[in-house]
């Protein structure tokens, strides 16, 4: 039996929340921009566990925020992504555009995400 500290239990739950926070964020922006149909990919199968399906009476306030949004007149699917197959998404999460906005929308991708994408879609495997 694996016991964990309470620093690697608080570690852990607050990973998770900072992965529901993005969800939330992302969902009002995508209400925002006036979506009506959404696909989130998510690599934490705990946060994914939560979602699926997310609960108005959650214990967990993000959860219920969460559940609340999805209420709204609109198709949104979440589908759990493993981490390997998501480099792209990782890519963007550190990609710093030279501004000073703490939110950058791209109407494109970036070209140095090509290389990456196509890892995504075709595996390591068969990587360039």
């Amino acid at each position: 039996m694996v016991h964990k500290t309470v620093s690697e239990r608080f570690f852990f739950f607050n990973n998770i929340i900072v992965e529901l926070w993005v969800v939330f964020e992302g969902l009002q922006l995508a209400w925002a921009h006036g979506y009506e149909y959404l696909a989130v990919q998510i690599d934490s199968s705990d946060a994914f566990q939560l979602l699926s399906p997310s609960s108005p009476e959650s214990p967990i306030p993000i959860v219920r925020s969460i559940a609340n949004i999805l209420h709204r007149a609109w198709f949104v699917e979440f589908s759990l992504v493993p981490r390997e197959a998501n480099f792209a998404a990782d890519y963007m999460a550190k990609f710093v555009p030279h501004q000073d906005s703490l939110l950058t929308i791209f109407e494109v991708p970036p070209t140095s995400l090509t290389g990456i994408r196509h890892r995504d879609v075709c595996g390591s495997l068969n990587s360039p």
